[in-house]
């Protein structure tokens, strides 16, 4: 439906910019197993993958210090915006470089929970009474329209038949793998509680930013080890600019 879409802005002179974040779902599909099998997600110091939530549903985060990741992204970008074989696209928004993380507050400790209210949010209702969409083929029509040639390419009359389709069956999680190096940077520091903290305008207020983990909230947690040993506290901010 996607390349429809696509095709139908293309014949009427327009163009398509579609938004990609850097979240991949937690689920048993290609984007995630392609990554999970490459080991580029970030990891929990004990070694399984770092856990939250965005769109869709509980996600997890490439890790940019992996030399792994450069490749897989540009495998999977390559892959979903082929003109012949994807979706071909006019532009990208690349979206929610924080890494934004929500609404699974600090320390996100349970995902799935947060997930539930609402993410993947649910879709709209269709409006009633039902109309058909002009331009696009049968398959394309909401449930229940009663369907002939509302095609502007001369497509001939099918009757409509809903696709039904199942959601894909949550796994039960990645292997766990060993500490991946040492954290670097001055020694002894707090990387969940520092003494000096950034005002994360995502904490609950100013004072919690050091003494309530507000530094992590709605993003990743400050304390994640990198691939290469660095730390989230010290990458935050180029975590948007390397991908």
């Amino acid at each position: 439906m996607m390349r429809e879409i696509n095709h139908y802005l293309h014949a009427h002179d327009q163009h398509q910019i579609l938004m990609v974040d850097p979240a991949v779902a937690y689920q048993n599909y290609g984007p995630y197993e392609r990554g999970a099998a490459d080991d580029i997600f970030l990891h929990h110091q004990n070694g399984s993958f770092w856990l939250g939530v965005v769109w869709p549903g509980v996600t997890v985060f490439p890790d940019w210090f992996n030399t792994n990741t450069q490749k897989y992204w540009d495998n999977e970008f390559a892959k979903m915006f082929d003109p012949k074989s994807g979706v071909d696209i006019d532009g990208l928004w690349i979206d929610m470089n924080e890494p934004s993380n929500f609404p699974c507050n600090f320390p996100c400790s349970d995902p799935y929970a947060a997930a539930a209210n609402g993410f993947p949010p649910p879709p709209p209702p269709v409006q009633a009474p039902l109309r058909a969409i002009p331009g696009f083929s049968c398959a394309f029509q909401p449930a229940g329209t009663p369907c002939t040639n509302y095609t502007e390419t001369g497509l001939s009359s099918t009757a409509f038949t809903s696709n039904t389709s199942t959601f894909p069956t949550m796994i039960d999680g990645p292997p766990v793998y060993p500490s991946t190096g040492p954290e670097m940077g001055l020694a002894g520091r707090d990387y969940l509680y520092p003494k000096y903290a950034i005002h994360n305008a995502a904490a609950w207020n100013y004072s919690a930013n050091a003494a309530a983990g507000g530094i992590s909230n709605h993003t990743v947690n400050t304390d994640v080890v990198h691939k290469n040993g660095l730390v989230m506290y010290d990458t935050h901010n180029l975590y948007g600019t390397s991908k």
